[in-house]
């Protein structure tokens, strides 16, 4: 049996530091463990679609596969506007570095 055309075109997964205790005791901290999950989700060709509330297991990310360069780009500007975001909300000082 071959798989050579077989593609994942999405799925989910769940990152288990990513936890309702976390979220509770520490929220910039959660904050910027979301972002450097969403980064390496990007890096690894998905997109995230859906984040579910953080739970005792971890939190929850459906996501998507990215089709091409120009998907990523958009992608890396809405992980953008988030670090924006929580940069203001948090006063954190991220910064997002891409090649």
């Amino acid at each position: 049996m071959s798989f050579s055309n077989a593609m994942v075109t999405g799925g989910k997964i769940e990152w288990a530091k990513l936890t309702l205790n976390l979220f509770k005791s520490d929220e910039a901290e959660y904050e910027t463990g979301r972002a450097v999950v969403w980064m390496e989700m990007l890096n690894n060709g998905q997109k995230p679609k859906r984040w579910n509330k953080p739970t005792k297991k971890g939190t929850g990310v459906t996501f998507t596969a990215l089709k091409d360069h120009k998907e990523y780009e958009v992608a890396i500007g809405e992980l953008q506007g988030h670090i924006n975001v929580i940069n203001k909300e948090y006063d954190l000082n991220i910064k997002l570095k891409t090649n």
